[in-house]
């Protein structure tokens, strides 16, 4: 959502769309927007959070990205997460190019698209090193912007402070909410 944002900010024409799955693999709030969205018969479920977003069922994302694409034309399609394999196929069926944004583990247990993308982004060093083995794609890092107005430190003093998203032990983390970290 920050790259996004950011983007948006430097006057790129941002809009998003998101396919929520079905099971534990998703999260609570997309779940209970589209339940909702079901209640009402009303879908996509559409919100703005600097740019244009939507949230469709996995089984109509395709569908509903190959209808926005085609109506908006875009330069790029970049995608990441549980529908980059069908927006890949979708964007060189049109004959755009796609770049594929690698933030975590979850892009190599979902399949592959029919051509590789053009562009294969990843977030961190960490992430495209531990992903090397399973995940064939050589890519340029990308570090996430921060938008500092957003993500502020109380204390310790900044200068004190490490950011640690997902603190995984194969990150050197260990601790949850209440626990401090323990950064090797």
């Amino acid at each position: 959502q920050d790259l996004l944002i950011a983007l948006a900010r430097r006057g790129v024409r941002v809009r998003a769309v998101g396919a929520v799955g079905r099971g534990d693999g998703s999260r609570v709030r997309d779940r209970l927007a589209l339940a909702c969205v079901a209640r009402t018969g009303q879908p996509p479920f559409a919100y703005d959070v600097g740019y244009p977003c939507e949230l469709v069922q996995e089984v109509d994302f395709a569908a509903r990205l190959r209808a926005l694409i085609e109506l908006d034309r875009p330069h790029l399609v970049l995608t990441q997460a549980l529908g980059w394999p069908d927006a890949v196929d979708i964007a060189h069926g049109l004959g755009l190019p796609a770049a594929l944004y690698v933030h975590g583990a979850e892009v190599h247990r979902i399949g592959r698209s029919r051509l590789p993308p053009d562009l294969v982004l990843y977030n961190s060093r960490f992430t495209r090193q531990w992903l090397a083995g399973e995940f064939d794609y050589p890519g340029d890092i990308l570090y996430p912007p921060t938008d500092l107005q957003r993500h502020r430190v109380a204390r310790p003093d900044p200068a004190d402070a490490i950011t640690l998203v997902n603190p995984l032990p194969i990150k050197g983390g260990t601790g949850s909410p209440g626990n401090p970290i323990a950064v090797a």
